[in-house]
């Protein structure tokens, strides 16, 4: 699939796209002329060599909607045709008395050319690196929209704001009994900001990480070489960067208020996008303890992100990516399929583990005729799992105890042969748990819903567990036998009072009605279900799958890998459905020398 082009009017046009010399690493940059914010935009390309430091501004945008809402602004006479976004940017962008020069992707780079394309994408480091100042335009504002995010984004940005919220969120107990009531408001519109579709997109990660990323976390601040609008303002990233850490503490207590749990709007109970733009850009900026992030490990840490040629999801990492991958070339002659068939094949060869396959993900294709393999990890398939034990950088499990992958290639790279064992199959599934559509505490639909219905089935299913040791294990799998306390830290195996919130969940019959509430929101704060199912398998064994999980599907280990892995038999092969937790396996406990011999290995061929 193509990105769809912008300019397909003129690309071929002389008088708007000459040849760039590669010799000089040439850009072109936009002349923006000065005018009215209502009057034509005029604007002009020229060359310039990155060798001359060239002036400029870099501008970061999502581009929109490409195909419809459509705007023309003329480039040396010539109508050309932008988003409406864009369009809109460059109004707020142009000075009435002045040219400005720009650095704008859409109209730069001749999106006609495919070629041209692929050599400006992997110049693009070296773009925003050296531009004068990088402006982040992350949309204009409905005209419901006040300046109440603006106001409450400099509050949380001030120094002060950010240690008082730190030490706070060291007592999980005082930061989950803030009343966010009154406050609500100022919340949800920083919430509305935050989930722009400028948060989204997998660009901006690269874009605003570039300009820190040869001085560490906060060298560049001091300069505020990068801008981000807010609503009527210009904001500097500093402001915006501490902003952001301060509402990182506060989340927990914030998602987890009866003002929050009241919302209609599903939108208005997750964790905005910003956020998580904000902790993608910060662990993508290397410092003397943090080296740069493999293109694995950045592409489970953005797959929430978006991109118009789904290629880009890949492409937009590389230069962000540590040395060896940068043997990755953007090629948008390569299909998208093949191209990430490709890059597992180097990050299983180049790692020498199977980390590239870790990932929750919808319900794979149980056909063999598809032009993807189901191992093949794609992006746009992964689905989200908050708790940190699912994140293959930061998880403690070793499920395969470090044993070496053993896999092979088929010639046309469909097929992943992979060496491992049958820990057992699957019979029962409950889920899977998409708290996303939780109707909201005041509801009418909260005990109809699919959430709801699925939540009851699975405490009927702990109430029907007879033994203590049984109870133990079901909600040790539910929260992955681990506890989060303050600023994040994980404790493994999980305190014993989870389990006591979980008997109050189950038998709290007696308890009042808010001592229930406060049980079940203090358990499900720990929930590492989160868009998974729970499963239990023939042997009696309970664990965590992805999404698209079902009975029959069948439990293995997979040489190399640090989780479990679900996976469907299809004729004489198989179908990846995802990564898994199983109680009592994460460890590596299955490789013990007392029970050589309960598994027999063998090799899966994944289609």
């Amino acid at each position: 699939m193509s990105l769809p082009n912008p300019l397909a009017n003129c690309s071929t046009h002389p008088l708007i796209y000459q040849p760039l010399d590669q010799d000089r690493s040439e850009i072109r940059l936009l002349k923006l002329e000065p005018g009215a914010q209502d009057a034509e935009i005029h604007c002009r390309l020229v060359h310039a060599s990155l060798k001359d430091k060239p002036r400029y501004e870099a501008l970061s945008y999502t581009w929109g909607d490409v195909k419809n809402n459509r705007r023309d602004i003329w480039v040396h006479g010539h109508a050309v045709s932008i988003s409406m976004n864009l369009e809109i940017a460059l109004r707020h962008l142009r000075k009435p008395n002045e040219p400005r020069t720009l650095w704008v992707d859409a109209v730069c780079i001749n999106q006609g050319d495919l070629a041209e394309r692929s050599r400006q994408v992997q110049r693009m480091r070296d773009i925003f690196w050296s531009a004068q100042q990088v402006l982040a335009w992350t949309g204009e504002p409905d005209d419901d929209e006040g300046d109440e995010a603006l106001e409450l984004l400099r509050a949380l940005g001030q120094p002060s704001a950010y240690m008082y919220f730190y030490e706070l969120a060291a007592k999980p107990m005082a930061l989950l009994s803030i009343n966010f009531n009154r406050s609500w408001g100022k919340f949800e519109s920083l919430f509305k900001f935050l989930n722009r579709p400028y948060w989204s997109r997998i660009w901006v990660v690269q874009e605003l990480a570039i300009p820190g990323s040869a001085a560490g976390d906060v060298g560049w601040l001091d300069h505020d070489k990068v801008q981000v609008r807010c609503n009527s303002a210009w904001v500097p990233y500093s402001t915006f960067n501490l902003a952001c850490a301060s509402l990182v503490q506060l989340i927990p207590g914030i998602m987890s208020s009866v003002a929050c749990l009241n919302q209609a709007d599903p939108a208005s109970r997750v964790k905005p996008a910003g956020l998580d733009m904000f902790g993608a850009i910060q662990s993508c900026i290397p410092t003397t303890s943090r080296q740069r992030l493999s293109i694995a490990e950045l592409m489970h840490m953005t797959h929430f992100l978006k991109a118009t040629d789904p290629r880009d999801r890949i492409y937009a990492l590389i230069a962000l990516a540590r040395d060896e991958d940068r043997v990755l070339v953007p090629d948008y002659s390569v299909s998208t399929a093949q191209m990430l068939r490709e890059l597992a094949r180097h990050l299983i060869l180049t790692d020498n583990n199977l980390t590239v396959l870790s990932g929750n993900r919808f319900t794979p294709s149980n056909t063999t005729d598809d032009e993807s393999s189901s191992w093949a990890p794609d992006p746009e398939k992964f689905i989200s799992s908050p708790k940190a034990d699912w994140d293959p950088i930061a998880t403690a499990f070793n499920a395969s105890e470090s044993r070496v992958p053993a896999v092979a290639f088929s010639a046309d790279l469909r097929l992943l042969t992979a060496k491992g064992i049958i820990v057992d199959r699957i019979t029962t599934v409950i889920g899977p748990f998409e708290f996303k559509k939780f109707p909201g505490l005041l509801s009418e639909d909260l005990h109809t819903s699919e959430l709801g219905n699925s939540l009851r089935e699975l405490e009927q299913y702990g109430s029907s567990l007879s033994s203590t040791n049984e109870r133990d294990a079901f909600w040790r799998t539910l929260v992955l036998d681990s506890g989060t306390l303050g600023h994040g830290r994980r404790v493994s195996p999980a305190p014993q009072q989870i389990g006591e919130w979980f008997d109050v969940v189950l038998d709290g019959s007696g308890e009042s009605d808010a001592v229930r509430f406060e049980a079940t929101k203090l358990f499900y704060a720990q929930a590492g279900f989160t868009d998974r199912c729970f499963y239990a398998t023939a042997a009696g064994g309970k664990g965590v799958g992805p999404h698209g999980t079902l009975s029959g599907d069948l439990v293995t280990v997979l040489y190399g890998g640090k989780f479990c892995y679900i996976l469907r038999e299809v004729g004489d092969r198989y179908v990846f459905v995802g990564d898994a937790y199983l109680h009592g396996a994460m460890h590596g406990e299955l490789f013990d020398p007392s029970r050589q011999g309960d598994y027999k290995e063998r090799d899966f061929v994944l289609c």
